[in-house]
């Protein structure tokens, strides 16, 4: 990765910080406009609980679980959806196959989706306490499969076919040549992966009452009227996720990085059009 990647990410972090003071602005003026504390808090008495929050061990131990949950999500539907996306990409007849699945999985609301699988896993069931992984992978990996497939239907035929003069082998031209050339497909996925799969995540333990975990929390907040606790955790998952985002655009590009390091890219030199 080079300077310009470096800068590119801190210039975006300064960006999404001044965004994020923008919203305690906002924050500022709502509460400026109301008289209902309970309700909406003042900022100084959201920033105690936020600092509060930070201090407390049991916050790193709920966000654990929640990230670990995240992490298993992210590895399932990332795997799943590249394997399948790169046969819906490569044969037309396969992503025929798997349009209906994957069209009710992105029309289906993900409340009604967590509802359908807390039935299937019934309180008290082993499967019950993996329904925010599950809700999670089935949400993700739509978004997988069809940045993975779009991204392969996509790519000059001409760069195949060249390839494959000095390889024969298909899983060696899908490595060398489909992955490298579809690479920002998979980030751009996993960004949006990321913040949504963690967003679900803390919903679907909210909605399922997951023990010791984010969500299960945030609900006991609110049953006890500490409205004030609500938003000091909403203004840390918000932060929280940008990091985990900027954290795993990192990771991809250093692995993106190697990638090409290692093996036989595919440049635009070698593809550019006979004079």
């Amino acid at each position: 990765m080079n300077s310009i990647s470096v800068y590119k990410i801190i210039k975006n972090l300064i960006f999404v910080l001044l965004g994020v003071l923008l919203v305690l602005v906002l924050l500022f003026i709502l509460n400026k406009t109301t008289d209902n504390y309970v309700i909406f808090p003042k900022i100084s008495t959201i920033l105690k609980r936020f600092f509060k929050l930070l201090g407390n061990k049991k916050t790193y131990k709920y966000f654990n679980i929640s990230i670990l949950e995240l992490i298993v999500a992210l590895l399932f539907s990332s795997l799943f959806g590249t394997i399948f996306g790169t046969l819906g990409g490569l044969r037309y007849e396969f992503d025929l196959v798997m349009k209906p699945l994957i069209t009710i999985l992105k029309s289906i609301p993900m409340i009604i989706l967590i509802v359908i699988v807390m039935l299937v896993a019934p309180r008290g069931d082993t499967l019950y306490s993996n329904v925010p992984k599950i809700c999670a992978f089935l949400i993700l990996f739509p978004i997988m499969y069809e940045a993975v497939k779009t991204g392969i239907s996509n790519i000059d035929k001409r760069y195949i076919e060249e390839y494959k003069m000095f390889s024969r082998t298909t899983p060696k031209v899908i490595f060398k040549v489909h992955y490298p050339l579809i690479s920002h497909h998979f980030k751009e996925a996993l960004s949006n992966m990321v913040s949504m799969g963690f967003k679900l995540i803390v919903t679907t333990e909210y909605v399922v009452q997951v023990k010791n975990s984010l969500g299960i929390d945030v609900f006991n907040r609110f049953r006890d009227l500490e409205y004030d606790y609500i938003y000091a955790y909403a203004l840390i998952i918000a932060i929280f996720v940008v990091l985990l985002e900027l954290f795993f655009k990192l990771i991809i590009n250093l692995i993106e990085y190697f990638y090409k390091k290692s093996s036989i890219y595919i440049n635009q030199q070698l593809y550019k059009e006979d004079k």
